[in-house]
């Protein structure tokens, strides 16, 4: 019910009688929320609130002016995800209380981040070819895909060295390159 937060609970059926469930929806909380780059410039983002691919998880944009607002959400800690393409993510949690309004303000950070170019052997920019990065032993951490022209960055990098592949439409070869931390660094893979 708009304005209430959600309630779920399991009912069990025994027989065929029919059985009788009492729910008591308590009042909702709202949240208002601001989205921001680290220049204090508003952004369009994707924001998940709760655990995301749950169905209690909601999903809202924060539009042009970097602002949403979602209501009937249940009282507590509350997940909050947000990410903007290379623009940055956040990741944080809201305490929320029921019947009362909410803000929240976040601020997002690219992190440690890699931008570069992809091209072919005869030094063309290769689009739609997918760049990933991983940790370690060669873990799937996160993915980009080069535009037109070729460019690709990598976001929110860990402070250790980082394996970068390409994967290309024109090329079936991977190209690996090892120990890649410094933060924006220009890198052509070839």
């Amino acid at each position: 019910a708009i304005g209430c937060a959600p309630e779920r609970r399991k009912v069990i059926v025994r027989g065929e009688a029919p059985e009788r469930a009492a729910f008591v929806l308590g009042p909702g909380a709202v949240l208002l929320g601001a989205v921001t780059d680290r220049s204090g410039a508003p952004v369009k983002a994707h924001v998940v609130l709760g655990e995301g691919g749950k169905p209690e998880s909601v999903t809202a944009g924060a539009d042009e002016r970097g602002e949403f607002a979602v209501d009937s959400l249940p009282p507590g800690p509350l997940p909050v995800r947000v990410s903007a393409g290379t623009k940055g993510r956040i990741r944080d949690v809201v305490e929320l209380a029921g019947g009362a309004t909410t803000g929240w303000q976040g601020v997002l950070d690219p992190g440690r981040c890699i931008a570069g170019t992809v091209v072919d052997e005869a030094g063309r920019p290769v689009a739609a070819a997918t760049v990933i990065w991983h940790r370690g032993a060669g873990g799937l951490e996160d993915r980009a895909q080069t535009s037109a022209d070729g460019s690709f960055t990598l976001i929110d990098l860990p402070a250790e060295p980082v394996r970068v592949s390409v994967v290309g439409p024109r090329f079936e070869r991977r190209v690996t390159s090892d120990d890649v931390c410094a933060p924006h660094a220009g890198l052509v893979l070839v």
